[in-house]
């Protein structure tokens, strides 16, 4: 049960990170912004993309694992 309360924590922390990454990815002039992304992964179209997934991955385990406190 420790590992998984790490990978919890870990993953918490993970999505948190892909939050502040896309806001400040917002914040990036157009031209920039065409930078990143022509840098990015072919399955990866924005850092929006990727915190939407993040977030949808992480609600379904916290619903699994009947997790309703993520602080």
């Amino acid at each position: 049960m420790v590992e998984l309360d790490d990978f919890l924590y870990d993953f918490h922390r993970f999505a948190n990170e892909t939050h502040n990454l896309k806001d400040k990815y917002e914040k990036l002039t157009p031209a920039e912004k065409q930078r990143i992304i022509d840098a990015a992964p072919e399955m990866i179209k924005s850092p929006n993309e990727l915190f939407h997934a993040i977030y949808t991955w992480l609600e379904r385990v916290d619903k699994e694992m009947n997790i309703t406190d993520k602080d």
